[in-house]
């Protein structure tokens, strides 16, 4: 454990070797602090080894809770608190790093799709196929991203006709808190966010989704936070905030005094406090088929303000809604998303650069049924997040 004199050993650290503590602390290795500062892998590690000599510990473990307490014994106004400029600077190194590996991801996810439609269909280029993607995911309200991993997931048509033979379409889930049928997701997902926070008489709430990859909950929409907030708790993971213990309980998580609570991690805590946020409800969204899509949190500025029992009852009736309302548009946009591209196989899009033979842009495929086109834009980390199994 650290010798008691590592008060004394803080004064000592240099404004980067701060910095470099605070991404231990926030469990990244020293290849992701080095990408995030610009520097070598070595540096980073030869600055680790200086931290351990100066407090005088072995483990990284133990550099990691030195790092919770930097924070959390700080006094106000001081570098690592959350008007401090350590504390801005590693949360923008943190959303970059998330940006960066999912951009990564993304990428990988594009030139796999379009390889799969370029060899499939015999279009000319990659180009073409590319486009193709694009134009389609456009055409049904789609994220590029988010057709190219259903593309990825689904097993192959049997031959030239209907890609889902027996495909069972179904009208969409009623939403009582919206007077109208939703035309797209971002509808949906804003209305749902705003009735939970009239319901909890507040102006603070966001709701997250579970990302394409499966893993945490990606921001979507938020109200009344400033971007410092959004930006730090972008994507979450394990169970050090109220909305990732909802997802990983699949059970509403109340936090009355987030103060008292010792399920925020300091700079959470901050994060939280720089808001003036002292209560959070996260209720999951929670469905029959995909288990839990989503999360809905709203948040007082006083302790001890949790939601009634009615009031639970409403956010639950609104998360749940809003679940299956987003399972069934990510089954029914996606799979007619997967059609068109089998029917408009030998149509591509085509620019003049392509060549005389190679113009015929891919045509829409008609509705088979009423209003199956409500679509939704792409909920990926960057923009609104989205996920659930294409494999139906």
């Amino acid at each position: 454990m650290p010798p008691p004199a590592d008060g004394f050993a803080r004064l000592l650290l240099t404004p980067r070797e701060r910095t470099v503590l605070l991404g231990v602390g926030q469990q990244l290795t020293d290849g992701e602090i080095a990408d995030a500062l610009n520097v070598s892998r070595r540096t980073v590690a030869s600055q680790v080894a200086a931290l351990s000599a100066k407090f005088g510990v072995q483990r990284r473990a133990d550099l990691a809770a030195l790092a919770a307490r930097e924070v959390a014994e700080s006094p106000p106004g001081a570098p690592a608190r959350a008007d401090g400029a350590l504390w801005r600077e590693l949360t923008r190194l943190r959303a970059q790093l998330h940006e960066s590996a999912a951009a990564a991801r993304t990428l990988k996810t594009l030139d796999q799709a379009s390889g799969i439609l370029y060899e499939r269909y015999r279009l000319p280029s990659l180009t073409v196929a590319s486009r193709l993607l694009r134009q389609v995911a456009e055409r049904h309200g789609l994220g590029v991203a988010d057709l190219a991993a259903a593309l990825l997931a689904v097993a192959r048509p049997d031959g030239d006709g209907c890609w889902f033979p027996r495909r069972d379409w179904r009208r969409g889930p009623e939403l009582t808190f919206l007077p109208e049928r939703p035309s797209n997701l971002a509808q949906v997902l804003t209305a749902a966010l705003d009735a939970s926070a009239e319901r909890a008489d507040t102006r603070q709430g966001d709701l997250q989704l579970v990302p394409a990859g499966g893993r945490g909950l990606d921001i979507v929409v938020s109200r009344g936070f400033t971007q410092a907030f959004v930006t730090h708790f972008a994507h979450v993971e394990g169970d050090n905030t109220a909305c990732a213990l909802a997802l990983s309980t699949r059970e509403p998580v109340s936090i009355p005094d987030i103060t008292r609570s010792e399920i925020f991690d300091p700079m959470g805590r901050d994060a939280l406090d720089a808001e003036r946020v002292r209560t959070v409800h996260s209720t999951p969204m929670l469905t029959d088929r995909d288990g839990c899509v989503g999360v809905l949190s709203t948040h007082r500025s006083r302790a001890r303000q949790e939601p009634s029992q009615a009031t639970r009852g409403e956010l639950t009736r609104i998360a749940t809604q809003t679940g299956t309302w987003l399972a069934w548009q990510r089954r029914t946009a996606r799979l007619d998303a997967l059609e068109d591209f089998h029917r408009s196989a030998g149509r591509h899009p085509a620019t003049a650069d392509d060549g005389p033979d190679q113009r015929e842009a891919s045509a829409p495929v008609p509705a088979e049924r009423g209003d199956r086109r409500t679509g939704a834009p792409s909920t990926g980390p960057s923009t609104s997040g989205s996920s659930g199994s294409s494999n139906q």
